[in-house]
């Protein structure tokens, strides 16, 4: 019986893994393009004001606000290219934060750890249950071990008193 429930087992488990529908690479759209155009959207920009300043970072907010997901081909394009000016640069972060408030987005909102100094130690909660579920389980294998009627007592020489 126990052959039997262990060879179900396996074949369930292999089952379990098999796709119930093939898949396909075609399927997938083709990204590369997209990430060329967006790339070129933000090259245009920084090449449209290579000074820098306000006019370049409003330019960069308009495009993010159009489009949030250019927020991380901005930030791929900042760290990758060379030749920016640290203008440009501040520009870009300026623009970026600009963005940000405009889709509402809040740096608060997403929760910072405690501060730690000197004079203030974070204090940790003490949590009872895992002591009060462990006494439990004890107390729960003493009362089968030694509660249950059904069972006798064997004695040292294998029968029973």
């Amino acid at each position: 019986m126990r052959s039997l429930i262990a060879v179900t087992a396996s074949v369930a488990l292999l089952v379990a893994q098999m796709p119930t529908l093939p898949a396909y690479a075609d399927v997938a759209p083709p990204v590369v393009q997209v990430a060329k155009q967006d790339a070129g959207i933000i090259a245009e920009a920084f090449k449209a004001f290579p000074s820098g300043g306000d006019p370049l970072s409003m330019r960069l907010a308009d495009i993010i606000v159009a489009n949030p997901k250019l927020a991380a081909a901005l930030a791929i394009y900042l760290r990758n290219t060379e030749g920016l000016s640290r203008a440009q640069k501040l520009a870009a972060e300026h623009g970026l934060a600009t963005a940000a408030d405009r889709l509402g987005i809040r740096g608060a909102d997403l929760g910072t750890p405690p501060m730690i100094t000197k004079d203030k130690l974070p204090v940790e909660e003490f949590d009872p249950w895992p002591i009060v579920l462990s006494i439990l389980a004890v107390g729960a294998a003493l009362c089968i071990a030694l509660c249950n009627p059904q069972t006798s007592p064997v004695s040292p020489s294998g029968s029973a008193r």
